[in-house]
């Protein structure tokens, strides 16, 4: 279940967007055209609906991203406040389903997809892909520093996504976080514990 949120947002990205020259006016023509939604708990999106052609920015609240491989869930990404959701657009490709599901009652900026964007020609396509590429610059950065964590030995990843989000624990349960560190749960029990 999800709902509109018709109030007003204050969204970092959109700071980021006035160095790109956007005028108080363009920015409410690209408000106007983004939709905001709040997302329950445990609410699921599951690529085969076809939203994941959307991009997602998360105002406040928690998601994972994930698929199936093999009949296991496969943990790809957690996302959190003033994040984009990191879509594994390569794992896409290999025609696995991707779901992307909210760990707290999450609050979303929808952006939207290619084709949606045709119903907005107020705003000029030059400055809708700056602001897709902000988009990208996020996803990119990120992506980056996720491959730098997957070549550290299993401690150190641990303590990788510990100092950037030291609060994952109270949304993000042990089985999931183990998953998206590639360790089994005991392990990373016995990191936590000082046993690795």
């Amino acid at each position: 279940m999800t709902t509109d949120n018709q109030t007003s947002h204050s969204l970092k990205f959109l700071d980021e967007l006035r160095a790109f020259g956007f005028t108080p006016d363009e920015e409410q023509r690209l408000r106007d055209a983004l939709t905001f939604r709040t997302f329950k708990k445990g609410h699921i999106i599951d690529s085969r609906a076809g939203m994941l052609y959307n991009r997602f920015y998360i105002i406040k609240g928690t998601a994972r991203i994930y698929y199936i491989e093999s009949g296991k869930e496969r943990n790809y990404a957690f996302s959190f406040d003033n994040q984009f959701i990191m879509l594994p657009y390569s794992i896409m490709m290999r025609n696995h389903d991707i779901f992307i599901q909210f760990l707290e009652d999450t609050e979303v900026c929808c952006i939207p997809s290619r084709e949606e964007r045709k119903n907005y020609p107020s705003l000029s396509s030059a400055k809708f892909w700056q602001f897709i590429n902000v988009a990208m610059i996020h996803h990119i950065s990120e992506m980056e520093e996720y491959v730098i964590m997957l070549r550290m030995d299993a401690r150190d990843r641990y303590h990788w996504i510990m100092e950037r989000h030291p609060h994952i624990l109270e949304t993000v349960s042990i089985t999931q976080l183990a998953s998206y560190l590639n360790v089994t749960k005991e392990t990373l029990y016995r990191i936590r514990a000082g046993k690795y």
